[in-house]
């Protein structure tokens, strides 16, 4: 039988007390994290927090360590101050000689946990806990008729996170939180991104002034290219068919094509801006849009006739930019405006300016467009903007200086490199909650996401 420890978070909801009622609970041990929810016609709270225990225990193995964590002092209390052993021994009467509530799942409880080394710990409800906060979305979900039952949380993939102070590249499996690999890099590695098919991760070193090529097979650095004109090489973007590699190197002011998979340079281009910094692509691949911070304008690059169109006057420290995937206007973070552009497809218009958070520095576009989602540096804090009106609708608190935003490739979770806490908040974009933190190194920064 297993050994190890298993952590537990579990809650009940009803509506109306009795009324319909549901369960969640998200169990995580050395394999993963798994969630189960479900729900009931006509209950009470007490039931459901009841029966989320009754779940979560059923769910782990005879004779393992389980740590379970309710926000019901129902549930901690009668195990804590020994209720269950007076309540037994008063035939399953209270103090008032009446029947105890609930005794079928009491009983239950008592068997399960019988066979199990349980130690009950009371969380506060509502009070931020990612797990706990988790449980009650599944809970209130179910009751609504959503069930989310053995749901694995992203088990496929993995996160290439770019530690720029410690100078690292992480492998990090989503679904046990734990790091898989590190390698050893050159000096503040910055952006990332991943080629097409998944094999290989290209990052630059803006210190180290070189760019990077990892086989992400093998979870292991390729090839390191230099050039006399990467003066802080910075943003990148592959096309689709994984043949041309963009570079935006920020203190030269010129931005690079690169030939793939070889890495050889088709192209370099003088942008005549200052800092050079970040690289989008339309959805067609027509155009290229590069940020440049000083100079406060987007360069417009055609990819077709491969030349530089015009430069784009925006906002003061435009940085973060992503074009929308239906209806190619362009959201640039301005960070020295504290606010967003949304620009016309066409000619460039501002149609919107978003204020938001203090210094926004990415942004980044879920992949089915509905939100776009922009880290407040100084704030601490992740703007979310619904492109739909668009607006922002919501501000999450995440960790100290938010950098790197990335979704996973369903756009059902979004990461965010906190690059003073060192760690990666995790986003549940069905509720727009922060439900996670992920360990770092020291300051992450840059983030990609990886099928496997």
């Amino acid at each position: 039988m297993s050994k190890s420890t298993i952590t537990a978070y579990t809650d009940g909801a009803c509506s109306g007390n009795p009324g319909p009622g549901g369960y969640g609970v998200v169990l995580e041990d050395e394999a993963g994290v798994r969630e189960f929810s479900g729900r009931a016609e006509q209950t009470t709270n007490q039931r459901m927090e009841l029966l989320a225990a009754v779940v979560a225990l059923e769910n782990t193995p005879e004779d393992s360590r389980v740590v379970l964590h309710s926000d019901s002092a129902y549930l901690i209390r009668a195990w804590r101050e020994g209720w269950l052993e007076k309540w037994q021994r008063n035939g399953w009467q209270n103090a008032k000689q009446e029947p105890v509530a609930n005794q079928d799942l009491w009983q239950r409880l008592l068997a399960l946990a019988s066979q199990r080394k349980v130690k009950w710990e009371k969380v506060a409800g509502h009070a931020g806990n990612p797990r706990n906060e988790r449980c009650d979305y599944l809970a209130r979900t179910a009751i609504k008729g959503g069930t989310v039952m053995e749901n694995n949380l992203t088990t496929t993939g993995h996160l290439l996170v770019l530690n720029k102070d410690e100078d690292t590249v992480m492998y990090v499996d989503v679904a046990t939180r734990r790091v898989v690999k590190t390698i050893p890099v050159d000096k503040n590695p910055h952006e990332v991104v991943i080629s097409p098919d998944g094999k290989q991760a290209y990052v630059t070193c803006s210190g180290g002034d070189t760019l990077l090529a990892f086989d992400n097979e093998t979870m292991t650095l390729a090839k390191r290219v230099t050039h006399p004109d990467f003066r802080f090489p910075h943003g990148l973007a592959i096309t689709r068919d994984g043949k041309r590699l963009l570079l935006a190197s920020t203190r030269s002011g010129k931005f690079f094509i690169f030939n793939l998979p070889s890495l050889e340079v088709k192209q370099v281009y003088a942008t005549g801006q200052d800092s050079v910094h970040m690289v989008s692509l339309t959805p067609d691949e027509r155009f290229a849009y590069i940020a440049n911070i000083r100079s406060n304008n987007l360069t417009l690059f055609d990819m077709e006739k491969e030349e530089i169109v015009t430069h784009i006057p925006v906002g003061q420290g435009p940085e973060g930019i992503a074009v929308h995937p239906s209806s190619n206007e362009v959201y640039v973070a301005n960070q020295h405006d504290n606010n967003v552009y949304v620009l016309a497809a066409g000619d460039h218009r501002v149609l919107h300016t978003l204020k938001l958070g203090s210094l926004p520095i990415r942004l980044v576009m879920s992949p089915d467009g509905r939100y776009a989602f922009v880290p407040n540096r100084e704030s601490g804090d992740l703007s979310i903007i619904d492109c739909a009106r668009p607006w922002e609708i919501k501000r999450i608190r995440v960790g100290l200086w938010p950098g790197g935003v990335v979704f996973d490739d369903a756009g059902n979770y979004a990461y965010v490199a906190n690059n003073k806490t060192n760690d990666i908040s995790v986003i549940d974009v069905a509720t727009l909650k922060e439900i996670d933190r992920i360990d770092a190194g020291i300051h992450p920064d840059g983030i990609a996401y990886l099928t496997r």
